[in-house]
């Protein structure tokens, strides 16, 4: 059975080969008739009917290559010239503006167009004098000219209010809520929001979405320009918009209102950028996906993915993974970037994405070479224009400085960068300031200033997690309904595709055995996309699984610190002794168990507990809550993850071990300190704890100790299965081997 399936298999791969072949052949052929079809109706006088004809072979041409496409308009427009008539001429140069957004350097062609557009409007005051306006404060906006933009919003605003004409003069209020955005204070943001509202209260019931579309997306901009989290929210309640018909031009003769090029492909790109200054790197991940199959579908109609577009993609997914500790991806990934520009001719220090050197300057850090890294800040802060980046330069440099040792300057660059955290805090930008800054403060023995800095890392760390976790919760929701639409979209595409195979093929040859082998293909294929509505399905709900379980250990984190916060509380209204000592134990034991929980939620794997992260993460806590600063700190610990039900007791035996160094082994000299080392082994893990006190008494038995906290680590010890020894070297030494 499964050679015969082998047979099938192949015979259907061949019968594809020819197909698609064919396929190829139809359509060079299908252009090559559309070509001399140009030609034969442009070779004599041209009427309406002959005009309209030849618009259609163009939009058809677009559908194979946009420069072809630009080509045979600027012949038309050759020919239409001379004649005067003015529609006609619109049609061409409108056509043309928006091929430009594609094909050339838009600014460059943009008000120069805009210019023919004006010039052959007129000043008849119809429907190709507004659609001209429109056409004209879009190019003045992006070209920075204000002042001719707004010159023209208020011409057009009058004359789309006289005739009623709600499609531009949405347009128009959308444009002009723009302008006064870009003016930054408070009371040109209060009259941006005023327009963008009037644009969508005007273009709401229309059939046509782009005014509605270009106030909605510029007014989620303005309204929450200091809210990242509350932005993506609002961008990706716009996506389903971005893919509706009505923005793709279909008949630019028919057609010539404005329209953006690209819409979906401009919201992945702010989702992206805007997922990576809340460190969402999965949703940065999925929106880069999301661009790529946008560029994919639009390049065979418009040749938009050359050498110098591609390397500007790829330095977009360098960053994300250099932001992911991606060391080796992110080499190869600039080293792509590199060629892509090299190919056009552009030297690395000239290429002009910022988000290249910010990879580099990341990934230098990665591989140690702090000196290279000044460099490549410097080159960074060169090419920054204003440009949307997920940390600050200031605090970059700051890091690059302590790193390279030059104190003083970092010093300088730190207390700037805190200056420019004001609505950034909770986000990457914040996150970053205090972890370098922490690590700083540490280096340099300042502990008072390192426990304050690390307190408000921590508060950031937490709320970032809490606002991804809450952000997982609705993706999956909205993944669910993006995944069924693009499977619908995919099916009736390959529908499509299968009967212009079937067709093409019977008037070829209609060979029999052919036809029998397609159908088979179509069998065979309709099999393999269950199979793949299953496995999506099957996902969905692993996904929905994952996330209440996340969940569940959030609420359990959530109780635990309550409990922590009740017996805080409790603690503070009991007297110096042993009971407010025994309720102090008892809480550090409880935030042991509350930090597990919080690593499970935060991981990407719900089943294991990053043991690097969490006993750093402890150990801190511990020394922190004991309030000692004159200690010094040798943690080396191992990358890897363990289970829940070794970490918990794991957990509770590194607090006792801690806590007793801190009680009994800390204070008994001027330089006080403790290691702790753990490693994995080919057989067993080993924890390894010492301090430089003045060691364990004689006849020392952890079984019979008399402090409760030995006792339960020995008990700990047991459930563990594992072995623990002690010895007094230099100080208190306890070495623990836990098998696998």
């Amino acid at each position: 059975m499964g050679a015969v399936n082998g047979v099938w298999y192949v015979m259907a791969y061949c019968c594809l080969l020819l197909v698609y072949s064919q396929v190829a052949i139809a359509q060079e052929r299908a252009q090559e008739t559309l070509m001399v079809e140009f030609k034969r109706l442009t070779a004599e006088p041209l009427n309406e009917t002959r005009f309209q004809a030849a618009c259609s072979i163009i939009d058809q041409l677009e559908e194979y290559d946009a420069v072809i496409g630009m080509k045979y308009t600027n012949r038309l427009t050759a020919i239409v010239r001379p004649m005067n008539r003015r529609k006609w001429m619109h049609a061409l140069l409108t056509n043309k503006y928006e091929l430009a957004q594609l094909v050339y350097p838009f600014l460059d062609s943009a008000v120069t167009l805009a210019a023919a557009l004006q010039k052959n409007a007129g000043n008849q005051r119809d429907n190709i004098f507004r659609e001209s306006i429109v056409y004209s404060v879009h190019a003045y906006s992006q070209s920075g000219n204000v002042d001719l933009a707004k010159k023209f919003i208020a011409i057009g605003i009058q004359a789309c209010e006289e005739a009623r004409d709600s499609l531009n003069l949405g347009m128009l209020y959308a444009f002009r809520g723009e302008l006064f955005s870009k003016e930054g204070h408070e009371e040109a943001i209060k009259q941006a929001l005023v327009y963008v509202q009037k644009a969508q209260d005007i273009a709401q019931d229309l059939t046509n979405k782009t005014p509605y579309f270009a106030s909605a997306y510029l007014g989620a901009h303005i309204a929450h320009v200091n809210n990242p989290a509350k932005l993506v929210e609002a961008l990706e309640r716009l996506i389903p918009m971005a893919r509706d018909s009505s923005l793709i031009k279909q008949n630019f003769y028919k057609q010539s209102f404005f329209r953006f090029a690209k819409p979906d492909f401009t919201i992945y790109l702010d989702l992206m950028r805007l997922n990576l200054v809340l460190m969402d790197i999965p949703n940065a991940r999925r929106m880069y996906r999301l661009i790529e199959g946008a560029l994919n579908t639009r390049k065979r109609k418009t040749g938009i993915l050359n050498d110098r577009s591609l390397g500007m993609l790829v330095s977009d997914r360098a960053v994300i993974e250099a932001f992911a500790g991606n060391r080796q991806l992110t080499a190869k990934l600039l080293d792509s970037c590199r060629r892509y520009f090299s190919a056009v001719r552009v030297s690395e220090e000239e290429i002009p994405s910022v988000n290249y050197y910010l990879a580099r300057t990341l990934w230098n850090e990665m591989e140690g070479q702090y000196p290279a890294m000044l460099n490549s800040l410097e080159i960074l802060k060169s090419k920054y224009v204003g440009a949307v980046l997920p940390l600050s330069i200031t605090t970059l440099f700051a890091h690059a400085y302590a790193l390279n040792g030059r104190h003083e300057h970092a010093e300088v660059y730190f207390d700037r960068a805190e200056g420019e955290l004001t609505n950034r805090e909770y986000s990457a930008a914040g996150y970053y300031h205090y972890k370098y800054y922490a690590d700083w403060l540490y280096g340099k023995r300042e502990y008072l200033l390192y426990a304050h800095a690390l307190k408000k890392f921590y508060r950031i760390k937490d709320s970032i997690a809490n606002i991804q976790q809450m952000r997982h919760i609705n993706d999956v929701q909205t993944q669910r309904y993006v995944t069924e639409r693009d499977l619908e979209i995919a099916y009736l595409k390959k529908i499509q595709e299968a009967d212009y195979k079937l067709n093409r093929l019977i008037w070829i040859g209609g060979m029999t055995v052919l036809v029998v082998l397609i159908f088979a293909v179509a069998l065979l294929y309709n099999r393999s996309l269950q199979r793949k509505k299953n496995n999506i399905i099957l996902q969905e709900k692993n996904e929905r699984i994952e996330t209440l379980i996340r969940e569940l250990h959030h609420r359990v984190k959530n109780n635990l610190q309550v409990i922590s916060s009740l017996l805080s509380l409790q603690s503070l209204k009991m007297e110096e002794g042993e009971a407010r000592q025994a309720v102090a134990e008892g809480q550090r034991r409880v935030e042991s168990m509350v930090l597990i929980h919080q690593k499970l939620y935060q991981h990407e794997d719900i089943a294991g507990v990053n043991m690097k992260a969490y006993v750093n993460d402890l150990i801190q806590y511990i020394v922190y809550s004991f309030g000692v600063s004159d200690i010094e700190l040798n943690i080396v610990i191992e990358e890897f993850v363990l289970d829940i039900d070794t970490a918990m007791p794991l957990g509770l035996i590194i607090n006792e071990l801690v806590t007793n160094s801190l009680k009994y082994g800390v204070g008994e000299k001027e330089k006080n300190r403790l290691d702790i080392g753990f490693y994995r082994r080919p057989n067993h893990y080993q924890l390894t704890l010492a301090d430089n006190g003045s060691g364990l008494p004689e006849g020392f038995d952890i079984a019979n100790s008399s402090s409760f906290g030995l006792r339960l680590v020995s008990e700990l010890v047991r459930q563990l299965r594992a072995t623990i020894s002690w010895r007094t070297t230099g100080g208190a030494v306890f070495e623990l081997i836990i098998p696998k």
